[in-house]
């Protein structure tokens, strides 16, 4: 059972530097490292997850999950507020769009 719990200690320190990772590439606004990224980290999730944690194992990924859970705080923040700017920029977009179509109708 010693493999098997020292394959969930790795996996769960693979968790945490992707969840790292993408932490980076969003405080840089690098949207799709971060959409692919996030991809790997889920499926490393299911894999790490897939059995079940031999006891060994347990504390130190039960730690490695509570320091991500702690950083997609951060990360998830960072992800709404960008969401939040997109939105702004597409109503602005839109509103400058509209102001070109009046002037267009009414300066003929």
């Amino acid at each position: 059972m010693a493999g098997v719990g020292e394959e969930k200690r790795r996996k769960a320190f693979q968790l945490l530097e992707l969840t790292r990772s993408l932490l980076k590439h969003a405080r840089a606004g690098d949207w799709v490292a971060l959409a692919r990224g996030e991809q790997e980290r889920q499926d490393l999730a299911r894999s790490l997850f897939s059995t079940p944690v031999p006891p060994d194992a347990a504390p130190t990924v039960a730690e490695c999950i509570r320091q991500v859970l702690a950083l997609d705080t951060e990360l998830l923040a960072l992800i709404s507020a960008s969401r939040e700017e997109a939105a702004k920029a597409m109503q602005e977009a839109r509103q400058g769009r509209k102001a070109v179509e009046a002037y267009r109708r009414f300066s003929r």
